[in-house]
């Protein structure tokens, strides 16, 4: 009986173990020097590519939108309503809990994160500076 319940334990975690390695890893290995920090924005980073509900929402390029774009920023809206205003965000590899990126000439990012799951759920846009834009 023993034997037997062992075996399903084994079964149980090595199929487990296969659908957690299925998963896309949000984390990259630390990087040299032993930090996970995000390197300065002038070093060019490949973004992730997210796709929800088929439809890519982030693009590997990092672009900069005109300021008059940031008219347009309200404090709720859907993933769609963003992707309209504002086209694909970018997603950093580095980013913890996924959280999306728009970045204006200004300085001025907003973001998203973690993302929706669907393209017609409402989500609290951020708005903050970033001083190396």
């Amino acid at each position: 009986m023993k034997i037997a319940m062992i075996g399903c334990l084994c079964s149980l975690l090595t199929a487990g173990c296969l659908a957690q390695s299925a998963r896309p890893i949000m984390n990259p290995p630390a990087q040299p020097g032993g930090t996970n920090q995000m390197p300065h924005p002038a070093v060019s980073i490949t973004g992730v590519v997210i796709k929800v509900e088929g439809v890519d929402v982030t693009t590997p390029e990092r672009s900069v939108l005109p300021v008059t774009a940031k008219e347009k920023i309200r404090e709720q809206m859907s993933l769609r309503e963003l992707l309209k205003e504002f086209g694909k965000g970018w997603l950093s590899p580095y980013s913890s809990i996924g959280s999306i990126k728009w970045f204006f000439q200004d300085g001025t990012v907003i973001s998203v994160g973690p993302p929706p799951v669907t393209l017609d759920k409402t989500v609290k846009v951020r708005e903050f500076k970033d001083k190396d834009i």
